[in-house]
């Protein structure tokens, strides 16, 4: 079985991805990957502190690999930094990487391209599936999350803090991605079948 990492954000689509690879033995997961901003001493844009995204990784038992980056910062410095830590998995053994992507080309074949400049193979379990059936599948497993972040104008803020349900899903505009795909929406998921314990919930 190969070793390999995730690219974690703390939600549920990278969450999903880690349930395949743990549940049909795909992989065997080193590390859950994620790059956390220096100044907010959180997850870029979903805006999860770091403590949170440590305890998710101590209830599932496996370690957070964790890059500190001055947020924002240039494709080209983040693209050397991220490479770094990737070449760094792969002299400990592991070459592959797990991704969360839905159906943003241009988002995967820019994940692509920096697995490849490291030599590492990128893997994308959820691609080319419906976003509304993926969501109802990481609820319908027993996963639970909150609504983290959201990015679209036509979505509230005070949705952030809200638990993630099939009603909520079915709520949304017609125009906005049923998963976020698009950024619309991000999540942190605090509990389910792989967790041995419940994490903390956001405080919001």
């Amino acid at each position: 079985m190969k070793s390999a990492f995730v690219s974690w954000s703390g939600g549920k689509d990278s969450m999903l991805v880690l349930h395949y690879a743990l549940t049909a033995q795909w992989y065997d997961v080193k590390f859950l990957f994620v790059t956390i901003d220096r100044a907010t001493q959180a997850v870029p844009i979903h805006q999860v502190p770091k403590a949170l995204i440590t305890r998710q990784g101590l209830s599932l038992g496996i370690h957070t690999r964790k890059l500190y980056l001055n947020w924002p910062l240039s494709n080209d410095l983040y693209e050397q930094l991220v490479i770094a830590e990737y070449k760094l998995m792969k002299t400990r053994g592991i070459d592959v990487c797990v991704f969360g992507d839905i159906h943003l080309k241009d988002v995967r074949e820019y994940k692509e391209m920096i697995c490849r400049k490291a030599g590492i193979e990128a893997v994308f379990p959820l691609w080319g599936r419906n976003s509304n059936d993926l969501v109802n599948e990481f609820l319908s497993l027993g996963y639970q999350a909150q609504i983290c972040a959201v990015g679209h104008p036509d979505l509230p803020t005070s949705l952030v803090g809200s638990e993630l349900s099939k009603e909520l899903i079915a709520s949304l505009p017609a125009h906005i991605d049923p998963a976020g795909e698009n950024g619309e929406y991000h999540t942190f998921v605090w509990n389910g079948p792989l967790f041995k314990r419940p994490v903390e919930r956001l405080s919001i």
